[in-house]
């Protein structure tokens, strides 16, 4: 890291994740405080659908510090940070026998791999997967093109690279219930 920084960490709200095993902040940010003329920045994060992601990174020169430098920008691994932020302000539920859960808050240091690591999962496991919207958006060209060819203006309208990808999405709205199920050779929107 090219940084000399004190680091901030905040959230709110509260989402599950992995069952009941994790609980974090459906919104947190990291701040970076520059220091000895090193930029600050302030780095926001949004539980979506069950996956952790970076919504805005916004770094600024210190009036009588340096420009902000390609070095600089090279510490926003997007993946990492989401890991560090909520590792930190998340915390581990211990179930009992009887299902019901307990958390201490800051959770054990042993614990931050575990919560770094459900955190992440979602976004590894979906990284080709769409979200909600952009599957009601699928089925939405997908039903105003049925008569045209409605495969083709998926892939046309979102911009997919392939005819494979958008017939994916189709496939997953279907799936979602988004769209009704075909038979060979009918169309159904």
């Amino acid at each position: 890291m090219s940084w000399i920084a004190e680091a901030v960490f905040e959230g709110e709200g509260k989402t599950v994740l992995l069952g009941r095993e994790v609980t974090v902040p459906s919104k947190a940010s990291l701040t970076i405080n520059g220091v000895r003329g090193e930029p600050d920045a302030v780095v926001r994060f949004e539980v979506r659908n069950g996956r952790a992601e970076c919504t805005e990174i916004v770094v600024t020169a210190r009036p009588r510090g340096r420009g902000i430098q390609t070095s600089d920008m090279e510490f926003f691994n997007i993946e990492s940070l989401i890991r560090k932020v909520f590792s930190r302000l998340g915390t581990k539920i211990e179930l009992d026998e009887s299902g019901f859960g307990s958390s201490v808050w800051p959770p054990a240091e042993e614990d931050y791999w575990f919560i770094g690591e459900t955190v992440t999962r979602p976004r590894i496991e979906n990284r080709r997967g769409a979200n909600d919207e952009e599957l009601e958006e699928v089925a939405r060209i997908y039903r105003s093109h049925i008569d045209d060819n409605p495969l083709r203006a998926v892939e046309t309208i979102l911009s997919y690279k392939s005819t494979r990808t958008a017939a994916r999405r189709v496939q997953q709205a279907r799936a979602k219930g988004l769209l009704p199920k075909t038979k060979k050779g009918q169309k159904k929107a």
